[in-house]
């Protein structure tokens, strides 16, 4: 069975999620829709996707199975919600939404409307993240203590740019905390989650660095840098008592370090595109007649959308969002 995509957005992620679906056993991308007609001709022309739209309604009238939305984050909800309703499958670009309340709703809209929905995390499918898991769970770092984690971005947006503005869920909270959460989510049975952050604002108003701590289980101390501000090394580090893991560009990681006991090893898992893990999991997913993903779990999304939340207002105690009602 092959399933078919339709992608909302031409942002430009999607020209690698495109590519995931291609690579992947049974998916094809077959139309790609945008506020403008000459971004969607244009992106199906950069892509190769047959169809190009302006108006969602049509794509959604399609011969479609799955609708992949990367639209602005203050749009996720509301774009979701029409697709389900047109009892499409949805996968869902991180951040999931922009409250808990709006997340819980999405899943439960889906389920009435017997349709899949998935927030699209591809750091919980790559083989390097599985290897991960792998070694902490065979004790070959002994007990983790610590884990620093950092993912910077630096002049990818100008300050009018939505990733800017707090109204359009911008900042470095909900454009990357979801790795830091839900990397951890994978990685460990999370019972108890302790957390706190601070921020450093743009002009704009949105955090444009923030700093996150996390105690996990009571026992795992996790710090995490977000910044859109400037560079640094873009790692995790995982550290035991008998050694420490090294994975670059952990939401992308095709490769990373272990050592222990002072021998070093090098684990290189390559790939053309880390999108097509995921992509070959939803697939499966659909197959099977799943409405929830197994591994990128309803709960999990649920949770990381709390927190996120509950740091924002710790940080915007007074602020509202237009975008953040909710649609009966």
């Amino acid at each position: 069975m092959t399933v078919k995509y339709g992608v909302l957005s031409t942002a430009s992620i999607i020209g690698r999620f495109i590519q995931g679906v291609k690579d992947s056993k049974d998916g094809e991308v077959v139309a790609v829709c945008s506020r403008s007609m000459a971004k969607a001709k244009k992106a199906c022309e950069s892509f190769g996707v047959q169809k190009a739209y302006d108006n969602y309604e049509q794509m959604l009238n399609d011969d479609i199975d799955v609708i992949y939305i990367a639209t602005p984050n203050s749009l996720h909800y509301y774009d979701a919600l029409r697709a389900i309703k047109a009892k499409k499958h949805v996968i869902l670009e991180k951040p999931f939404v922009l409250t808990k309340t709006q997340a819980e709703h999405l899943f439960m809209v889906a389920s009435e409307n017997k349709v899949f929905l998935m927030e699209a995390q591809k750091i919980v499918f790559l083989p390097i993240t599985d290897k991960v898991k792998e070694i902490i769970e065979t004790n070959k770092l002994g007990k983790i203590n610590y884990i620093n984690m950092a993912a910077t971005f630096a002049g990818r947006f100008d300050y009018d740019h939505w990733m800017f503005s707090l109204d359009h869920g911008g900042g470095c909270l909900y454009g990357s905390v979801s790795y830091t959460i839900e990397y951890l989510q994978h990685l460990f049975k999370v019972k108890t989650i302790t957390y706190n952050g601070l921020q450093k604002v743009a002009p704009t108003g949105v955090d444009e660095a923030c700093q996150l701590n996390f105690l996990v289980n009571e026992k795992i101390l996790v710090t995490s840098c977000i910044a859109m501000g400037f560079v640094a090394k873009n790692v995790a580090m995982i550290y035991g008592d008998k050694g420490y893991i090294e994975v670059e560009d952990y939401w992308k990681a095709r490769g990373m370090k272990v050592v222990v006991d002072g021998v070093e090893e090098i684990i290189e898992i390559p790939c053309p595109c880390e999108f097509v893990y995921e992509v070959d999991h939803v697939n499966d997913c659909i197959d099977k007649k799943l409405l929830t993903s197994p591994i990128m779990t309803k709960e999990n999304s649920i949770q990381t959308m709390e927190i996120t939340e509950n740091i924002f207002r710790s940080w915007n105690p007074n602020y509202v969002r237009e975008y953040e009602k909710i649609e009966k």
